[in-house]
């Protein structure tokens, strides 16, 4: 149950720093505009 939980933690977290990159890449691509 500790590594299941673990693993599913890195995904999440793995998936909010994808999320934070793509908001960054469209605050600088609305910046341009």
């Amino acid at each position: 149950m500790i590594e299941v939980k673990s693993s599913s933690t890195k995904r999440e977290e793995m998936t909010w720093d994808v999320g934070l990159a793509v908001m960054r890449w469209q605050d600088a691509t609305q910046a341009y505009d």
